[in-house]
């Protein structure tokens, strides 16, 4: 996929260099504020190519900064700070006032920029335009550092700084800087951390702990990011395994929506496994076949825990069932995006058409703040089952599941314990 990038790009170079005037200089690139016309790689129709788009609000494309985006290179993160250099791009001008990328991090910058802008006017018509106000910080090449090896292909989004954050990326895949569905899918974790996470946390009702947890982001990215340990002294074993627990069931739906945005905007069902083809357990091809019972969930969940209850070294521990608790969420949080994925299809098995997609979004929104309302006042400090999830949105959307529309009807046939174990 590298070579195949380095190929579509020089293909543009040689294609449209006959029809330049001059190449640009510096100063131009500089200058080049507005709207400005870029050419970056995109993925569509399950291929990679070259698109022309355009930039808006940029104030510095050197930079790309401009009113959606800027960008830190290798940036120091500490606590709400982000701390780097401030990376140049390069760009070439082509006839017709396109800017295209002289390398590769110039085309990975103004592609973020570009699904960003995207993002942050879908957020407006959700109602959400005061929810992420740009520029949205932006860290690329960032070394984080995961028992003791610089962790490689991948991609977080930190809630105490409030950046989307990329390390280098070294797979043979669709890099995760110019993947639609991965950057949707980091944007959503910050539009689910502001209206579920950070108001729990600030009322006391969900552990600090989960601040960070709760996210893809499982190593330290700085030494006062808080982590599960923090939050375990002077916890009896009951509040731990709560705790656990709830950092599971929490981040299942905070990575299952996140995946359901990631489809939607992209509109690929593969799109975690096209730059991380391990990845193949994330797909949204089939239909949802289920959740495990909620006894059969606790009994593993427990089960994970118990490691580190029996284990001398802690801290080592704590990393292993975070790593655990959080592959086993993944699991959970597919049959999530799965299940709201296969309600944008009709009986047919084809797609709803645009405007039809754009519903359940809004859905989700509302389903977010009457969970955040569920959670406040939830005196139990429990994390609400995915069952409860499921019923409750059904309750409210009836509209949604019309004759038309083709729902996995295993999530609702057994409630309870049962709900979903039939495949």
């Amino acid at each position: 996929m590298k070579k195949l990038f380095i190929f579509l790009v020089s293909f543009s170079l040689l294609a449209t260099m006959s029809s330049m005037v001059g190449c640009t200089s510096p100063t131009e690139t500089e200058s080049a504020t507005g709207d400005i016309k870029v050419q970056i790689p995109v993925r569509e129709n399950d291929q990679p190519q070259l698109k022309v788009v355009t930039l808006h609000q940029i104030e510095d494309l050197r930079r790309v900064l401009g009113g959606h985006a800027i960008f830190y290179y290798a940036p120091k993160i500490e606590d709400s700070l982000v701390m780097g250099e401030v990376p140049h791009a390069r760009f070439t001008k082509m006839s017709g006032d396109v800017f295209v990328p002289a390398n590769r991090q110039s085309a990975e910058m103004a592609a973020i920029y570009y699904h960003l802008q995207n993002l942050s006017a879908f957020d407006a018509v959700l109602g959400l335009a005061d929810l992420n106000v740009g520029p949205r910080k932006v860290a690329i090449s960032t070394r984080i550092l995961k028992s003791n090896m610089l962790v490689r292909d991948n991609s977080f989004y930190d809630q105490n700084s409030d950046a989307m954050i990329f390390v280098d990326f070294e797979s043979m895949g669709f890099p995760l800087t110019l993947n639609s569905g991965v950057i949707a899918h980091e944007h959503f974790h910050s539009i689910f951390s502001k209206l579920v996470i950070l108001p729990l946390v600030k009322a006391g009702r969900l552990s600090e702990s989960l601040k960070v947890s709760s996210h893809r982001t499982v190593s330290k990215i700085s030494n006062s990011s808080a982590t599960l340990e923090s939050e375990f002294t002077g916890l009896n074993e009951k509040e731990l395994k709560r705790n656990f627990q709830n950092f599971i069931l929490l981040k299942a739906l905070n990575e299952g929506l996140a995946d359901y945005w990631g489809w939607h905007y992209s509109k690929n069902e593969k799109f975690v496994s096209i730059s991380i083809p391990g990845e193949t357990g994330r797909s949204l091809e089939e239909p949802a076949y289920g959740f495990p019972s909620q006894k059969i969930r606790n009994e593993q969940m427990a089960s994970m825990f118990d490691l580190y209850l029996m284990a001398k070294n802690k801290e080592k521990a704590l990393e292993e069932i975070q790593d655990w608790g959080g592959r086993y969420a993944y699991s959970l949080g597919n049959q999530y995006a799965r299940f709201f994925r296969n309600l944008n299809k009709k009986i047919e098995n084809q797609d709803l058409d645009p405007a039809s997609q754009n519903i359940l979004p809004l859905r989700l929104i509302f389903m977010l703040n009457d969970l955040r309302e569920k959670l406040l006042n939830n005196q139990t400090q429990q994390m609400i089952q995915p069952e409860n999830v499921i019923e409750s949105f059904c309750a409210k959307n009836s509209d949604l599941f019309k004759k038309d529309c083709l729902l996995p009807e295993n999530l609702l046939q057994n409630k309870a314990a049962r709900l979903g174990e039939v495949r």
